[in-house]
C-alpha cells in the first residue's frame, strides 16, 4: 500500500492513499479487453448461463456465487470467444444445426456447442496468453467440485460428443479412452479452425454416435451387466481421475499400457460383434455398414441403422450445476440509461442571474447600497491581499516545476563569444533549454443551495469569490454553480402570475430505458468569461443575496440574528433563490455532461470539480425507467413510491459500461450509498479530479474527543472510513482521532481516497462551520492608543492566527493544483 502526505505548514498525514480505481465491475473491464470492442456486460440473476447477444453486442453473465476469480474469469473468457468467433446471424446457427441434424433437434444443437467450444477456447486462449490459467484452474475448479458428474455414466458408456466434451475441457485431470478409429474423428474436432469447420465436424460425431457409436454403447452396457471374474472394474475408464492424465491432445491418450489396451480390445471385440450380426434383419443400407479396421467413413443419418443419439451428459450436467450455483433468488437488476439534461433548461446563467439581482439590489434606499457598498469595499480589502499572495506562491511553485522540467543541451556549434575561456573551460558551444510544457487546469464548483446551509452560507460564498478571484488572477478557467432545489421555470417568470404547463419544460430526456432524476436549477453565480466589471457587480450581488437568504458576516455587525437582514423582497424573482433541498445526485448526473463541455471549451487537461455540502442529497434519483414517457416501477418490485426494491445499474449514453448505482459490497443501499457510487463513476467518464468539501456543523471539539472507553468521533467523520467490504473501519479509530486533533488547528481536515473505504472522492475536506470565517480579527483596530506591549503582542498573534486559518478553500486549493502543474 503507498503512502501520500499532504502538507499544511509543518503538519504531514501519515493515512494511506491508493488511486482510484477506473471501474467498478472488474468483470466488465476482462470482457471489454477480451472483446476488444465496448459490448455491453449485464449481469442477470435470471440468466440461466452466460450467453451473447451477437446482434445486440451484449455479454449476458449469471450472478455466480461461491466461484473463484480464475472460475469466474474463464466463464468471461469463455463468452467472449463467442462474442469474437461465433456467427452472428441467426441464420448461419440455425443452418448449422439443420446440417448436422434437419429436424433440428436439442441434442444436435449441443454436438455443434461442443465442437464450437473447443473452436472459441482455442481461438481465446492463442489470442489472449494469460488466459490459459484462467481455464486450466476454472475447470479443474468444476472438476473438484464435481461438475461434471463423471460417476453417473461409465467413461465407455458415453458418446463420443460426450468425450470429446470432456477431454477438450478436463482431460488433463482425467484419461479419456479413444479407440484408433474414434481419434480420427477427435483429431478432426480439435483441429477445426473455421464455422464450417465446426459444423463438418459436429455432423461426423452426430452420425458416428448415431450409428456405430450407439451400437457400441449398447454392447458395452450389454457386457456391463454380466459378471465378470477376470475383470478389475466396469469401468476401467475411470481409473484415471485421480491421476495426472495424459497430456492435452487426444492422440496421446491411449498410451497408457492398462486403459488403452483394454479400450482396444473390447473395440475389436464389439466390431467382431457388429460383422456378425450385419445378416440378422438385414435391409437395403446394411450392405454398407462400415467395418471399424480400415474405414475412413461412417453411416450417415439415412441410413436405418441411424438413431438419434443422447445429448452429451458432461455438457447437460455442466450446464445445470452452473445453474445451481446462480444466486437466482437474488432481485432482478434494473439496467438504464443516466437521463440526459437540458442544459440550456436547467441552468440559469449568470447573466440572467446579474439583471436579477442587479435590479433586486436597485431597489433598495440610498442606505442600504450605500452599507452594502462599504462592506463590499471591507470584503475586498481584507481578501485582494491574501488572494495576490496566493497567485505568487503559484507562480513561484509553477516557475520552480518548469525550471525542474527545464533540460539543457549542446548543439555541437562553436559559440565564438566562448572562445576565449576554452583554457579553462569545456563549455564553448551553444546551448539551448527545452523546457516541457506544463499542464492546464479548469475547475468546477458545485456550491449546496440548501437549507441547512443559512448559517455558513455567507461564510461559504465568501471563501468561493475568494477561490474564484485567486483563479481568475492566474488564469485558470472555472465556473461556480449553486444546485438548488427550485426548478428552473420558478426563476425565469415574471412577478407571481401562474405558470401553465406548457412553460414547464421538462429537465431531463425522458426516452424509453431512460433512468428518472430530479427537476432542479443550477445557478451560475460566478464565471470567468466575465469581463472585470461584470465580475466585480457579481461579486456584490451575491454577496447581497447570502446575507439574504442566510448570515454574511460582512454586511451584518456581531450578534445580529437570522432575520436581520438589511435587504428586503423587492421583486417577486428574489424569493425564488431562497434555499431548499440538497439536490446533490441530480447535481452529479448533470456533472456527466457539464464537465466535458466544460473541458471542450476551456482545453483543460486537468478538471478539477469541488462539490460543497454539508449534508447528504435529498433527491431520491434513478429508482425507475421511462417505458414510452412514463415512469416505470414495476422493476422495482411494483412499488409506486420512488424507493429503493432492487439493485440498479446505470450507464452514460455514450458508454456501455454499466455501474451499480444503489448497491455496495455489502448490499446496503441509501442516499449516501447512491452519491458515493455516482462520484465514482463520474471521476471514471470525465477523467476529472473529484474533489469533496464537507461542512460538519459542530466544533473541532465535538467532531472528536476522548471518552472514557476512547475516541469518540462524529459519525460524519467516522463514515468516511467504513470498508466496504464487512462495514469495520479501515483504519484504527485512534489514528483517525489524532489525525482530526493535528489537523484542526489548521481548520481544514483532508481525507484522502483509500480503496475499499466509503469516501468516494479523491480528496475529501472535512470542515467545522464555527471555523469557516474569512474576516480577520479586528483586534489590532480595537486597541486603545495606552495599550500595554503584551496587550499589543496578543492582539496581533489572534489575528494572525485568524488571517491564516480563514483562508481554507484557498490554501488547500493552491496546494492541489500546484503538486500536478
Amino acid at each position: 500500500m503507498s503512502m501520500t502526505t499532504f502538507t499544511n505548514s509543518s503538519r504531514t498525514s501519515s493515512l494511506p492513499r491508493i488511486a482510484p480505481p477506473g471501474q467498478a465491475e472488474s468483470k466488465t473491464i476482462l470482457a471489454k479487453l477480451l472483446a476488444r470492442e465496448d459490448v455491453q456486460v449485464i449481469f442477470s440473476p435470471s440468466a440461466e448461463t452466460a450467453s451473447f447477444d451477437s446482434i445486440q453486442r451484449k455479454l449476458v453473465l449469471p450472478v455466480w456465487a461461491n466461484m473463484s476469480e480464475n472460475l469466474n474469469d474463464m466463464l468471461v473468457a469463455h463468452e467472449v470467444g463467442h462474442a469474437l468467433h461465433t456467427p452472428a446471424t441467426e441464420k448461419e446457427l440455425i443452418d448449422a444445426i439443420s446440417a448436422v441434424d434437419p429436424k433440428m433437434s436439442s441434442e444436435a444443437k449441443m454436438y455443434v456447442n461442443v465442437v464450437e467450444d473447443i473452436r472459441i477456447e482455442n481461438a481465446i486462449k492463442a489470442e489472449f496468453p494469460g488466459s490459459r490459467k484462467n481455464f486450466a484452474v476454472g475447470y479443474r475448479e468444476l472438476l473438484q467440485k464435481g461438475f461434471f458428474d463423471l460417476d453417473a455414466i461409465p467413461m465407455h458408456q458415453r458418446t463420443l460428443a460426450d468425450r470429446i466434451n470432456i477431454q477438450a475441457k478436463i482431460g488433463f485431470g482425467i484419461e479419456v479412452p479413444f479407440d484408433d478409429y474414434e481419434k480420427e474423428i477427435v483429431a478432426k474436432a480439435f483441429a477445426v479452425k473455421t464455422w464450417e469447420d465446426v459444423v463438418e465436424s459436429a455432423k461426423d460425431v452426430w452420425e458416428y454416435d448415431g450409428t456405430i457409436g450407439r451400437k457400441k454403447i449398447e454392447e458395452a452396457m450389454q457386457n456391463a451387466s454380466l459378471p465378470d471374474p477376470n475383470s478389475k472394474s466396469d469401468d476401467d475408464g475411470e481409473s484415471g481421475q485421480e491421476g495426472s492424465g495424459s497430456g492435452d491432445s487426444a492422440e496421446t491418450q491411449d498410451n497408457d499400457g492398462g486403459n488403452g489396451s483394454s479400450q482396444s480390445e473390447d473395440s475389436n471385440s464389439q466390431d467382431s460383434k457388429e460383422g456378425k450380426d450385419s445378416g440378422e434383419g438385414a435391409s437395403a443400407g446394411e450392405d454398407e455398414n462400415p467395418q471399424i479396421e480400415g474405414s475412413k467413413s461412417v453411416a450417415s443419418t439415412n441410413t436405418p441403422e441411424f438413431a438419434k443419439p443422447q445429448a452429451p451428459s458432461s455438457m447437460e450436467t455442466l450446464q445445470r450445476n452452473l445453474n445451481n450455483s446462480r444466486e437466482s433468488r437474488a432481485s432482478e437488476r434494473l439496467y438504464g440509461v443516466l437521463p440526459t439534461p437540458d442544459l440550456d433548461q436547467m441552468i440559469l446563467h449568470w447573466s440572467e442571474i446579474l439583471k436579477q439581482t442587479s435590479s433586486w439590489i436597485d431597489g433598495h434606499d440610498a442606505e442600504t447600497k450605500n452599507a452594502l457598498a462599504v462592506g463590499m469595499a471591507k470584503f475586498d480589502a481584507e481578501n485582494n491581499k491574501q488572494v495576490t499572495l496566493m497567485a505568487r506562491e503559484f507562480e513561484r511553485r509553477k516557475a520552480a516545476l518548469a525550471h525542474r522540467r527545464g533540460k539543457t543541451s549542446t548543439r555541437g556549434i562553436l559559440d565564438v563569444n566562448r572562445l576565449h575561456a576554452y583554457r579553462y573551460s569545456e563549455d564553448i558551444f551553444r546551448s539551448y533549454t527545452t523546457t516541457k510544457d506544463g499542464k492546464s487546469h479548469g475547475m468546477m464548483m458545485f456550491v449546496d443551495w440548501s437549507s441547512s446551509m443559512s448559517s455558513v452560507i455567507g461564510d461559504t460564498i465568501n471563501q468561493t469569490i475568494m477561490l474564484a478571484s485567486f483563479c481568475r488572477k492566474v488564469g485558470i478557467p472555472f465556473e461556480v454553480y449553486g444546485f438548488s432545489s427550485h426548478a428552473p421555470w420558478e426563476f425565469r417568470r415574471m412577478g407571481s402570475a401562474p405558470i401553465s404547463s406548457e412553460d414547464m419544460p421538462q429537465c431531463w430526456s425522458s426516452e424509453n430505458g431512460e433512468l428518472d432524476a430530479y427537476g432542479f436549477t443550477l445557478l451560475n453565480i460566478l464565471s470567468s468569461k466575465m469581463n472585470n466589471r461584470e465580475f466585480a457587480i457579481a461579486k456584490r450581488n451575491i454577496l447581497a443575496l447570502s446575507d439574504y437568504v442566510g448570515h454574511n458576516e460582512y454586511l451584518r455587525s456581531e450578534g445580529t440574528g437570522r432575520y436581520a437582514s438589511m435587504f428586503r423582497t423587492t421583486i417577486p424573482e428574489i424569493g425564488r433563490y431562497c434555499l431548499g433541498g440538497t439536490p446533490l445526485n441530480s447535481a452529479i448526473i448533470a456533472a456527466f455532461d457539464l464537465l466535458p463541455k466544460f473541458r471542450n471549451e476551456n482545453k483543460s487537461q486537468i478538471l478539477n470539480c469541488i462539490f460543497l455540502t454539508d449534508g447528504d442529497a435529498t433527491d431520491n434519483v434513478l429508482t425507475s425507467e421511462y417505458v414510452n414517457g412514463t415512469r416505470n416501477y414495476q422493476a422495482n418490485s411494483g412499488n409506486s413510491s420512488r424507493e429503493w426494491n432492487v439493485p440498479v445499474w446505470a450507464r452514460h449514453r455514450n458508454s456501455r459500461n454499466f455501474f451499480s448505482v444503489n448497491r455496495g459490497s455489502t448490499g446496503y443501499s441509501d442516499s449516501n450509498t447512491v452519491t458515493r457510487n455516482l462520484i465514482q463513476e463520474l471521476r471514471h467518464h470525465t477523467g476529472a479530479r473529484i474533489l469533496g468539501f464537507s461542512i460538519i456543523h459542530k466544533t473541532w471539539n465535538q467532531m472528536a474527543r476522548m471518552g472514557n472507553s476512547g475516541p469518540r468521533i462524529d459519525y460524519n467523520v467516522l463514515r468516511n472510513f467504513v470498508s466496504l467490504r464487512d462495514g469495520s473501519l479501515v483504519i484504527p479509530e485512534t489514528q483517525i482521532f489524532e489525525e482530526i486533533n493535528k489537523f484542526s488547528k489548521d481548520g481544514v481536515f483532508p481525507i484522502p481516497y483509500m480503496e475499499g473505504a466509503s469516501n468516494p472522492f479523491d480528496e475529501l475536506y472535512i470542515f467545522s462551520s464555527k471555523n469557516m470565517s474569512t474576516k480577520t480579527a479586528e483586534d489590532l483596530d480595537n486597541l486603545a492608543k495606552d495599550a500595554s506591549i503584551t496587550k499589543i503582542r496578543n492582539a496581533f498573534l489572534r489575528q494572525n492566527s485568524a488571517t491564516k486559518n480563514s483562508r481554507l478553500f484557498l490554501n488547500r486549493f493552491i496546494g492541489m493544483i500546484s503538486e500536478s502543474l
